[in-house]
């Protein structure tokens, strides 16, 4: 008989204590999504806008209906930063365009001056009915020799309103 024609044996397993996995050592073969940490916090904007703090879960947004502006959204609140140089018009003449927007749509609108942190704002608000929001708005000069607008749009009264406070022309 010739030995390739002889049937060959498999070595068979000898058995063996039984393998623990624990569930650390596991792995499903899955991609496992490791979730970022939000920050609580961020500071956003630009040197030609100026800076505020946002909460960390906030995103950059862009209104269809506005290009020269930084927006940032929560899904609810809208924050918007803009500025022009103080030549091209005076807070004050800015302020009176943007109540005199608002009156063009038909909102009941309020002016003031406040404090808004070191710069003297003029402020301007109201309650848009139609898509029940409110919507307020500082517009002042600053030590770049900007005038800034920054505006809050939301449908209740919150802490987001109060963004505009931390604003500074530094990072």
């Amino acid at each position: 008989v010739n030995a390739a024609s002889k049937p060959k044996t498999q070595p068979q397993p000898t058995p063996s204590a039984p393998v623990v996995i624990d569930d650390e050592d596991y792995e499903s073969g899955e991609d496992e999504e490791e979730e970022e940490e939000v920050p609580e916090e961020q500071r956003v904007g630009s040197s030609s806008y100026g800076y505020i703090t946002i909460p960390g879960d906030w995103v950059a947004y862009q209104d269809t209906n506005s290009n020269s502006s930084l927006q940032y959204t929560d899904g609810s609140y809208i924050i918007t930063l803009k500025a022009v140089e103080s030549s091209q018009s005076s807070a004050l003449s800015y302020a009176t365009a943007v109540k005199r927007n608002f009156e063009g749509d038909g909102v009941d609108t309020t002016g003031a001056t406040v404090s808004l942190g070191k710069y003297k704002a003029y402020q301007v608000y109201g309650y848009y009915t139609s898509v029940q929001k409110w919507h307020v708005c500082w517009i002042f000069e600053a030590e770049d020799g900007k005038t800034h607008f920054i505006s809050v749009e939301g449908p209740e009264k919150t802490e987001a309103f109060k963004i505009p406070e931390t604003f500074s022309i530094i990072r």
